[in-house]
């Protein structure tokens, strides 16, 4: 676990609740503080000092900290309220169980039931604390932990999260009884715009609304979501040592499919689970290789899925890890093991041809990826369902099923396999010489420098 991270259970994020964004702060940093001890443990503390620090918070107003509590302590959580979670189908319980100050130090405790899920996390987020300390408002912070949960449950850098209905996201933000949002131009502007402006601008991630509608009305929602390249926090942040030195050794979590768990490779294991691949198998795998050969075998697999090139995307993972589907060393990389020009001119080729192919399916991807969008809500859901109808037809498509009662369609299991079906239905025409060539120009390269491989592709 990361020294600023606090791992929560998808539980405590699909809840219904009215907390600010100052409550929820604390809520997170009181997670983080006890969550090594979750299970040996039934009391816990941290200082005054820290946990202000911890949220940033200058005011040294104790009367201001014991309101929190007391909120946190009253509030009902209903939790699960998405049912993403079969084996926690529903529940409730107030935040904390009991709270109290003393000599600047606050002890609290969480009901025996909440201890059980927080600790055994088999759906959950990695959260960092100081990015959330940069929101101000607890619908910003609300959505931001349910997009990282997407992620982080389905192993994706990008992908769409489920469709959810208007009132399901209102509860989701503890807005459902709020009468200034029965009209959905104040739910759009001020629960979905003002709040992805923010996530935007000061977190980890990306996310854009899509909106479903009937006779012109938004009845649901969804959001494409994807983490950012090379993101860094301001330098000037920084959680108090007392909070990251109580949580720095790690803490081991169980996978929804998981017996056993390798300490330090929990997401890892859970993105190997993913993508299909059983609890032995990954658990091998993480034995065999490093985590980079392991994450960027993965991000293959993923990119050709996303093409619509995997059919069977557990036996695709295991091919790439066996036989290594990482872009090959490029011939700069090996020049000088190049004895002769000919062998140059042989690693040269080979460079070239690695890279056309890359370049080849990620214009397959965004030829699908637009043919998908330029659908309406309609014909999305026609294409969804004769999938389905297919897959049930087929007497292979149990594990696809499989998926897809867990997770939908952010699944990679079934993504994958719709894609390959959708490229079949709405991309009859196959790549032209044109569209090849431009791709390649809006990618920085020359087209002389791949003439060989378009010969190749000439009908």
């Amino acid at each position: 676990m990361d020294r600023n991270e606090v791992i929560k259970h998808s539980a405590a994020i699909h809840i219904s609740n009215t907390l600010t964004h100052t409550q929820r702060m604390v809520s997170n940093v009181l997670l983080k503080n006890a969550f090594k001890d979750l299970l040996s443990s039934d009391r816990y503390q941290i200082k005054i000092s820290t946990l202000v620090q911890a949220i940033d918070c200058n005011t040294r107003n104790i009367k201001a900290l014991k309101d929190i509590l007391s909120v946190l302590v009253t509030t009902k959580l209903e939790w699960n309220i998405l049912d993403k979670d079969k084996k926690n189908r529903w529940g409730v319980s107030a935040l904390l169980a009991y709270a109290e100050i003393k000599n600047g130090v606050c002890q609290y405790e969480y009901s025996s039931g909440l201890r059980t899920i927080f600790s055994n996390p088999n759906i959950y987020a990695r959260l960092n604390l100081l990015i959330q300390r940069q929101f101000k408002c607890g619908h910003t912070l609300a959505i931001w932990e349910y997009l990282m949960e997407f992620l982080c449950s389905t192993g994706f850098k990008t992908g769409y999260t489920q469709w959810l209905s208007v009132e399901a996201f209102k509860k989701l933000l503890g807005t459902q009884n709020d009468p200034l949002y029965n009209e959905f131009k104040y739910v759009g502007q001020r629960l979905i715009k003002k709040p992805l402006k923010k996530i935007n601008a000061l977190s980890d991630i990306n996310a854009a609304v899509e909106y479903e509608r009937k006779k012109r009305k938004v009845i649901a929602i969804r959001f494409k979501v994807s983490r950012k390249e090379n993101y860094q926090l301001p330098a000037d942040i920084a959680l108090p040592p007392a909070l990251i030195d109580a949580n720095a050794t790690g803490t081991k979590l169980k996978s929804s499919a998981s017996t056993k768990v390798f300490e330090g490779n929990d997401q890892l294991l859970s993105r190997l689970l993913s993508f299909g691949l059983t609890n032995k198998q990954a658990q091998k795998i993480i034995l065999s290789h490093d985590e980079s050969y392991i994450t960027d075998n993965l991000e293959v697999v993923e990119r050709n899925s996303q093409a619509g090139k995997v059919t069977k995307v557990p036996a695709y993972t295991m091919m790439a890890l066996k036989e290594d589907y990482r872009p090959k060393k490029t011939f700069l990389d090996e020049e000088k093991e190049a004895k002769s020009k000919e062998v140059k001119a042989a690693y040269e080729q080979k460079n070239r041809l690695e890279i056309f192919k890359d370049i080849k399916t990620e214009l397959e991807t965004q030829r699908l990826e637009t043919a998908l969008e330029k659908l309406s809500t309609q014909e999305r859901e026609i294409l969804e369902n004769e999938f389905l109808e297919s897959v049930h037809e087929n007497g292979n498509g149990t594990l696809v099923l499989k998926y897809y009662k867990a997770k939908g369609f952010t699944s990679i299991v079934v993504r994958s396999v719709f894609n390959v079906f959708a490229k079949d239905r709405l991309l009859k025409c196959p790549i032209t010489q044109k569209e090849i060539k431009a791709f390649i120009k809006s990618k920085g390269y020359k087209i002389g420098d791949f003439k060989q491989e378009l010969e190749k592709t000439k009908k």
